[in-house]
């Protein structure tokens, strides 16, 4: 499975308003933020080109290959900062108020 992009302090995964077809709930490709520079938080941001996609909210899960995958973040939204963990194989999962793509970076902050 590709995983999405890392830049300097930040990771980038493109989410698609659906879900992945045969999957349960995923909206994105795995992503790591255990390559960013280990600091105390993470800032999550939603890039989105429609104007009526301002309450976008979604969880992010780990996927796991032997079994159930682990909720790691819930109800993250624009500007929503979370404690930093150095967690891979994450995915943008249970997206709500969407309807269109979307992209979502995650900064390493102090």
């Amino acid at each position: 499975m590709r995983r999405g992009g890392y830049m300097g302090e930040a990771a980038t995964v493109a989410c698609q308003p659906m879900t992945f077809q045969g999957e349960e709930s995923r909206h994105s490709n795995n992503f790591c933020v255990n390559q960013l520079p280990h600091k105390d938080k993470l800032l999550w941001h939603i890039i989105t080109k429609t104007d009526t996609d301002t309450e976008i909210r979604f969880n992010v899960k780990e996927h796991h290959t032997y079994k159930e995958d682990d909720l790691r973040f819930e109800n993250i939204q624009n500007g929503t900062i979370t404690p930093y963990y150095a967690y891979r194989n994450l995915y943008i999962s249970e997206v709500k108020n969407v309807t269109g793509h979307f992209i979502v970076r995650v900064e390493a902050i102090d």
